[in-house]
């Protein structure tokens, strides 16, 4: 790791205007994705819940004008037990970081990372790197910028710069991706860094205890320049982070999980069709309630992004879902995808086909099927599968704690089967 000297420049938190920021009417959920606009966009952001492609939240994360694109990242920055909403903008905009309350959907800082003449545009990342509770902020430089990595404090909303190195040579000029995960297990979050355009695909991974390289190799074929994205979860469920991989602008939508301690590669998957070239971008999230994470890749078709959600034991692609992020207003709606790792899909439906609501009367264990009667008398047998999300009382459950008499709700996909089914009872 290469440090900045002590002249670096400091964040400043400007005194915040007052305005309505977002449209943020509950908490946000656990596993929670948010979707901001490339290049050309309005700067809203959507936040969706991936075990159902249903909307959670919509901001608008920057003045109506600007058009560079809206980076995101969601954490517990003020440790209240709900992620919050970080965003940075993209190619044109200053290094101008937000932060949001998931809770309130109160705009809680506003502030310049680097340099207020920089306009490469920011990546955003939050992670708890002190172990102090609360979600740090991490940044890296856009297009056109040295490979300059900030974390920030949470506890004071980004007053205070706790680390500011640079990630890889300095001379290089296409900027830097981040992630934040534990990837070594200390109960600290580990930075995540992958090279813009113009690097090789080269992806390390520094301590965040003491600063340690944790991890150096690279994702593709080291004659690939097209930048590589990043995210972290625990796909295979032995207690720390994996680290997820997709390509840039150029690249096919390869996307690699590889195990955090020792760089083995344990899942290889497409994000689109084969000859897709537009870059994939990857996330991590629980979307089936079974304690792992799985991976969700995002895709770009013109205003229109592609959601596939894969199951992280078996590999199978369990979730669907086209969104379309731009300044339409009546485009808002998510629409159903195509299967397989298909195109951008339709657009105008909801891509839940349907949703039962009513008192459960049956729970077949075996069968994977739960009977709930609606308020007119009728019943619907519904019928979860692989990728169904199943919770009870807002918590992972399995249909075994299913009890008749419960409320029950379930949202049935295009194929019948639930995407989530739920239980609220005694």
């Amino acid at each position: 790791m290469t440090r900045s000297s002590d002249s670096r420049f400091r964040p400043s938190l400007d005194v915040l205007e007052a305005r309505a920021v977002p449209a943020i009417l509950s908490p946000i959920p656990d596993d929670s994705i948010a979707v901001g606009p490339d290049d050309g966009g309005i700067p809203r952001v959507k936040i969706i819940d991936p075990a159902t492609g249903e909307d959670v939240a919509e901001v608008e994360a920057y003045e109506g004008a600007f058009r560079g694109g809206v980076r995101t990242a969601l954490g517990d920055v003020t440790r209240d037990g709900v992620d919050d909403l970080v965003v940075a903008p993209g190619p044109g905009g200053g290094p101008r970081v937000k932060i949001i309350d998931g809770r309130t959907g109160t705009q809680l800082a506003d502030f310049f990372v680097y340099e207020p003449t920089f306009t490469g545009g920011l990546y955003v990342a939050v992670g708890d790197v002190n172990g102090d509770g609360f979600g740090d902020i991490i940044t890296g430089t856009g297009n056109g910028g040295g490979p300059r990595v900030r974390v920030l404090s949470g506890a004071d909303l980004g007053r205070t710069a706790l680390n500011d190195f640079l990630a890889y040579e300095g001379s290089f000029r296409g900027g830097v991706l981040v992630a934040a995960g534990d990837v070594d297990g200390d109960g600290r979050a580990d930075v995540i860094t992958g090279t813009g355009v113009g690097g090789g695909p080269r992806v390390i991974t520094f301590s965040g205890a003491d600063d340690r390289v944790l991890g150096n190799f690279f994702a593709y074929e080291d004659s690939f320049r097209g930048g590589v994205l990043v995210a972290a979860g625990d796909v295979d469920g032995d207690g720390d982070d994996d680290i997820l991989t997709g390509t840039g602008p150029g690249g096919g939508p390869v996307v690699r999980v590889v195990d955090g301690r020792d760089g083995r590669e344990l899942r290889r998957l497409l994000g689109d069709d084969a000859g897709f070239r537009g870059g994939v971008r990857v996330e991590a999230a629980d979307i089936n309630g079974d304690g792992r994470d799985d991976v969700i890749t995002h895709t770009r078709h013109g205003n229109d992004v592609l959601l596939l959600g894969f199951d992280s034991v078996t590999g199978v692609q369990v979730r669907t879902f086209t969104r379309t992020v731009d300044d339409n207003p009546s485009a808002d709606d998510l629409a159903e995808g195509g299967g397989g790792g298909g195109g951008a899909g339709g657009g105008g439906s909801l891509t839940v086909a349907a949703e039962v609501e009513g008192t459960i009367t049956a729970v077949d264990t075996t069968a994977g099927t739960v009977t709930i009667r609606r308020a007119d008398g009728t019943s619907v047998v519904v019928k979860t599968g692989p990728g169904t999300r199943v919770e009870r009382n807002d918590a992972h459950a399995t249909l075994a704690a299913f009890h008749t008499g419960d409320a029950g709700e379930a949202k049935l996909g295009a194929d019948g089967v639930a995407l989530k089914v739920e239980a609220t009872g005694p």
